[in-house]
């Protein structure tokens, strides 16, 4: 009975029975370090506009060290974690090169490339991100990049660049025709994978032993150049930024000059330092006679240039220098002058300074923010434009003359004489030092001088002339008048004598008349008296040019005037380039 009563309770009750733990199962772990090696003689990449794009390397070495994948267990399908997928890798190619068709338009290769990727992050790989958990950056570390001898070779033609690209869609549209867009509501979502941020430290780049070399077909002669050796030491880089704490570019032309940047780059300060030293500009010649009606004769260029960025907003400034800088050809003059008001030869020579420079300072601002908005090179050649404007406008400030506005011609402040006389005022000897002082700065530059004695210098010496005849005894026996009339004769010779004076007095009604009288009792100057004043004047002013350092042949005789000119006395003055048409001046007299 105690049996049947515990089978009949057992029966009522039946206990749930204990589910055994599962089995221990091991996680996969991946091996510690995994080489592989590729030796590749050669592999056809793609086809680009009908040219082949082939890729060469005598070998490739890739070695994974201390990979870790989260979730990955066997015996079932990765899991979600928030943990990323850990690895580390080293990529070394030898003798890499990539080229279109047989390598004359487009190449590149190197004698060694080596990636150290210290550590690679890649979240949710590969059973993804757990659902709610926040999106990880992808990161990205790496040791010291290392090129040695790369080389490439660019080709522009008149299609443009020469590039591995896609290659272009049929011509004549004869496809078929592309399904239309979705809109925007039935776009689907951006996976996470397409948002997912990236950070990359690269702890240096080098390049060692570089070369660039660039042909354009589009001009005509063909211009070809070549940048070699290029040698580049960048440290610290990171991204997002981008921020390089030490980056060292040098780099040389084959024909002649040098370039190096240096300086630091981050989203908070940038500081960079351009230095360009004495590129030659003869091998741009193609250019020039292709966009220009000029062509390129001479010179080396060289830029010091300055980049500060400060709360996103970037300052440069650009000191630019030609160096013997000369154009081949005139036709361009006329376009030069509808831009800056004088011809471009005229301004290269006021440009010029002792050494035959030309300085240009070429200051920009680019607004980070606006950048989408910013045409820069709007903005390069409008500051570039008022860089030669103000190069220009300075000597001859200096001179008080300006340009007097699009095809206006430059009046330098003429040279002021006393009346009647070959002998500067105060402002004429000052107007005619600073004439010496610019030539002398600006030896590309020549000056015309052109004097003509005025009427006031013409009655100035009819009036002098009277004044010596009165001094004779002749003249008291010819006029009754002279002798009877003392009055009038102290106030005349009052007058007289002022004038001499260099003072403006005044003379009666009366007293104008009696003058006139007794003028006419004396010869007036003659043509000749006149215009030995006017020589006079001319040499005075080519003596303080020539004694400055003004060499004779840039000082030249304008054209004598056919009438009497107007106006105070003066040497009037007109710049223009040297050598252009001008004939040797005469020797000064003293």
């Amino acid at each position: 009975p105690a049996a049947g009563a515990a089978a009949d309770a057992a029966a009522e009750v039946v206990p749930t029975p204990a589910v055994p733990p599962p089995p221990a199962v091991p996680v996969i772990a991946p091996p510690a370090r995994l080489a592989l090696q590729l030796d590749l003689s050669e592999l056809k990449v793609a086809t680009v506009q009908g040219k082949e794009l082939n890729a060469v390397a005598k070998a490739i070495t890739l070695a994974l060290t201390d990979v870790v994948v989260p979730g990955f267990v066997a015996g079932a399908p990765p899991a979600p974690s928030s943990e990323p997928l850990r690895a580390g890798a080293t990529v070394t190619l030898t003798d890499p090169r990539v080229t279109r068709a047989d390598g004359k338009e487009f190449a590149v290769s190197a004698k060694t490339i080596s990636v150290p990727l210290q550590s690679l992050a890649l979240p949710g790989v590969p059973g993804g991100t757990p659902p709610g958990a926040a999106v990880q950056p992808l990161r990205a570390v790496f040791g010291e990049i290392r090129l040695e001898a790369p080389a490439i070779r660019v080709t522009r033609t008149k299609d443009g660049l020469v590039l591995p690209a896609a290659a272009p869609p049929p011509a004549g549209g004869t496809g078929a025709k592309p399904a239309p867009s979705p809109s925007p509501a039935a776009a689907p979502a951006a996976s996470p994978a397409a948002t997912q941020p990236l950070e990359l430290q690269v702890a240096a780049l080098r390049i060692r032993r570089g070369g660039f070399e660039f042909t354009d077909h589009a001009v005509q002669p063909v211009f070809s150049t070549r940048f070699a050796p290029i040698e580049v030491d960048a440290r610290d880089i990171r991204m997002p930024g981008p921020r390089v704490k030490q980056l060292n570019i040098d780099m040389a032309s084959v024909e002649q000059g040098k370039m190096t940047v240096r300086g630091s780059l981050s989203p908070e300060a940038t500081d960079l330092t351009l230095d360009v030293d004495q590129l030659a500009l003869l091998q741009f010649n193609p250019y020039a006679t292709t966009y220009s009606p000029y062509g390129i004769a001479d010179g080396a260029l060289s830029i010091k240039s300055t980049a500060k960025g400060r709360g996103g907003k970037v300052e440069v400034h650009n000191d630019i220098t030609l160096h013997q800088f000369d154009l081949a050809g005139s036709e361009g003059d006329a376009l030069f002058e509808q831009n800056f008001g004088i011809p471009l030869s005229m301004a290269l020579a006021l440009l010029r300074d002792m050494e035959g420079n030309i300085d240009l300072g070429v200051p920009l601002g680019v607004d980070r923010e606006g950048n989408a908005q910013v045409d820069v090179m709007a903005v390069a050649r409008s500051a570039l434009r008022q860089a030669i404007t103000g190069a220009v406008t300075s000597p001859l400030k200096m001179l008080g003359a300006v340009a007097g506005g699009k095809g206006a011609p430059i009046s330098p402040a003429p040279v002021a004489f006393r009346l009647g006389r070959a002998e500067p005022t105060a402002a004429g000897t000052e107007a005619a030092e600073r004439l010496a002082a610019f030539l002398a700065s600006r030896p590309a530059m020549a000056v015309q001088l052109t004097s003509g004695a005025t009427t006031s210098d013409a009655r100035w010496l009819h009036e002098h002339a009277l004044l010596g005849a009165w001094a004779e005894q002749g003249f008291f026996e010819r006029s009754i008048a002279f002798v009877t009339a003392s009055g009038p004769r102290q106030r005349i010779r009052d007058y007289l004598e002022a004038r001499v004076a260099d003072q403006k007095p005044e003379l009666s009604a009366e007293d104008a008349a009696q003058l006139d009288q007794w003028l006419a009792e004396v010869p007036p100057p003659t043509a000749a008296d006149l215009q030995a004043l006017a020589d006079a004047r001319l040499t005075a002013v080519e003596t303080v040019l020539v004694q400055q350092g003004t060499a004779a042949t840039r000082v030249v005789r304008g054209p004598t005037p056919t009438e009497p000119p107007t106006g105070a006395p003066s040497v009037t003055l007109k710049l223009q380039p040297a050598g252009r048409g001008l004939a040797a001046a005469p020797p000064p007299q003293p």
